[in-house]
């Protein structure tokens, strides 16, 4: 599998982030408390639902200070040309959705 991209949206420090994957080892760098650890977390709350933090029990802690309801949205290919999106709302009502790639479109 594949991580293509990731889309945060009210997820701690990031109110709107966009990021793309190229093929191989991607590195994330940047100063202490900018959100870097925050991706990896988003990920795993996307895919999976938990991540080692268990923020899944503490919604608040997840979301962005002043926001209501945050998402996250991956993108993944597990095969050449078979790609998936996953996302999930976190907040009330949370929302998990898987959708394969038709064309161009999910």
């Amino acid at each position: 599998m594949q991580i293509l991209s990731i889309h945060l949206k009210n997820i701690k420090s990031h109110r709107e982030l966009d990021l793309a994957f190229a093929p191989g080892i991607n590195v994330l760098s940047g100063p202490n408390g900018i959100g870097k650890s925050t991706i990896f977390e988003a990920i795993g709350y996307a895919l999976f639902g938990v991540d080692a933090q268990s923020f899944v029990g503490n919604v608040e802690r997840f979301i962005s200070i002043g926001a209501r309801r945050g998402e996250v949205a991956v993108v993944f290919q597990v095969a050449e040309g078979e790609r998936f999106r996953v996302s999930r709302s976190v907040g009330t009502p949370a929302k998990w959705l898987l959708a394969k790639a038709l064309g161009d479109a999910f």
